[in-house]
């Protein structure tokens, strides 16, 4: 027990199943998710810092970043991926940032991985002959 509360001190395992109940259940694998004007897409728990009941392991918590800027390519699609997490961790949340906002960034999906996973891979691809802006951000314990 820790503190006066009588409960038992918060572990790695109560953060990863908080992540889990806190899924986005529109971001499904596989299915391609449009820009249309949306700044950000999320699932899980975005990091735990000032968490009321995880805060105390906010050491444990790391934040990977990644992103897709892709200039236009003359009649032709512009695609790529970045799997973010990694072996030992675990991925307790995840967002996906149009940094176009406006409808002409393309599309992105979780093509493996996420909340629950050691890794999440997302793939980008632009409207054609068009370029895109992606960020991609997940948090693992």
């Amino acid at each position: 027990m820790s503190g006066t509360s009588g409960r038992a001190a918060p572990t790695r395992n109560d953060v990863i199943n908080d992540a889990k109940a806190h899924i986005n259940t529109g971001l499904n694998p596989g299915d391609w998710i449009e820009a249309n004007s949306t700044p950000s897409w999320s699932t899980g728990l975005l990091g735990v810092d000032g968490h009321s009941n995880w805060g105390s392991l906010s050491s444990l918590v790391r934040r990977h970043t990644e992103s897709f800027e892709r200039d236009y390519s003359f009649a032709k699609y512009t695609t790529g991926s970045h799997t973010l997490g990694g072996e030992g961790r675990t991925v307790i949340g995840f967002r996906v940032s149009s940094h176009w906002h406006d409808e002409t960034n393309g599309w992105f999906k979780v093509t493996s991985g996420g909340v629950g996973s050691s890794t999440v891979t997302i793939e980008f691809s632009s409207y054609k002959t068009r370029g895109c802006n992606w960020g991609v951000e997940a948090w693992t314990i």
